[in-house]
């Protein structure tokens, strides 16, 4: 679509907005797949695609703390969690701090809405040290309002509660608060709540069909972060 037809369509006012971080701000979610492929490889002894896919959805936007005890439940193992958990800290610390780089075009968006004065926060269903290590690594910190954490709220993305706490936070109407998700799960929570949705692609989801079907603008693969830019001007 040329940016005059874009312009012209766009009719949704935006007074805030919510981010998740992996797959949407940072080019991340592989190494979610990489680490849980991990633990699935060196406790388990299995894959991913050998698991029920609804299990994986759920892996997909549940916290560490919340996915080891979900996969011990689905391998009825009685393996020390903690050791599972520590594993996975400690190769997903290092990358956060230390390897993790933007999507493109976010930093574009990010100051585009700061520059309009839309408050943003970040709710991701990522631990908080990995979120705040990567935030700060890549510099963008300083844009948000406020960080929230699924660890912290103590339910997933399933649920609607990180996002109600964020339109608190935020202060900002229902009707014309967007998130910015990859995730098919938690744009469906999303929808469901009647928010409005800005879908991004990213090669770790697998459901871009239904992802298009629950976002009002979608960025596909071919496009990135900076369409968005042209969409709330």
């Amino acid at each position: 679509m040329r940016l005059i037809e874009l312009l012209e369509v766009n009719m949704d006012k935006i007074t805030g907005a919510i981010f998740d971080m992996d797959g949407t701000l940072t080019d991340s979610m592989f190494i979610w797949n990489a680490c849980f492929d991990e633990a699935l490889s060196r406790f388990f002894g299995t894959t991913r695609d050998q698991m029920d896919r609804q299990i994986v959805e759920k892996l997909d936007t549940a916290p560490i703390s919340m996915g080891v005890p979900l996969l011990c439940e689905y391998f009825s193992s009685p393996i020390d969690q903690q050791e599972i958990l520590d594993m996975m800290k400690d190769y997903m610390q290092d990358f956060y701090s230390n390897k993790v780089e933007l999507k493109a075009g976010a930093l574009e968006l990010l100051e585009h809405l700061s520059k309009k004065g839309i408050p943003m926060c970040v709710a991701s269903a990522s631990s908080p040290m990995f979120v705040h290590a990567a935030l700060k690594h890549c510099g963008i910190d300083h844009y948000f309002k406020k960080i929230l954490t699924c660890d912290e709220i103590g339910k997933s993305k399933e649920y609607p509660d990180i996002y109600e706490l964020s339109l608190s936070v935020l202060s900002s109407p229902r009707e014309s608060t967007w998130i910015f998700e990859d995730a098919v799960i938690a744009m469906r929570t999303a929808s469901r709540v009647g928010m409005k949705v800005a879908g991004v692609y990213d090669a770790a989801q697998k459901e871009q069909e239904e992802i298009k079907s629950l976002s009002t603008v979608y960025v596909s693969k071919e496009e990135n972060l900076f369409k968005l830019v042209d969409y709330f001007a």
